[in-house]
């Protein structure tokens, strides 16, 4: 009995881990994508300014 309880307890707390885990990385991918974007932006934006390809895309802005 106690031992169903213990593991009760441990399989609790890792899908609590797994679940949080998954909630941090959910965050993260947000944040590079978010990352990404502004990059791109900022590119861009660096490109107009200079007159310069610096993505070597071929083209400016």
């Amino acid at each position: 009995m106690l031992w169903d309880l213990i593991q009760q307890f441990q399989l609790g707390e890792a899908r609590n881990r797994a679940s949080s885990m998954e909630e941090r990385v959910a965050f993260l991918e947000g944040r590079v994508e978010r990352n990404d974007k502004v990059l791109v932006e900022l590119i861009k934006y660096l490109e107009q300014r200079d007159k310069r390809d610096l993505d070597g895309d071929g083209s400016i802005g």
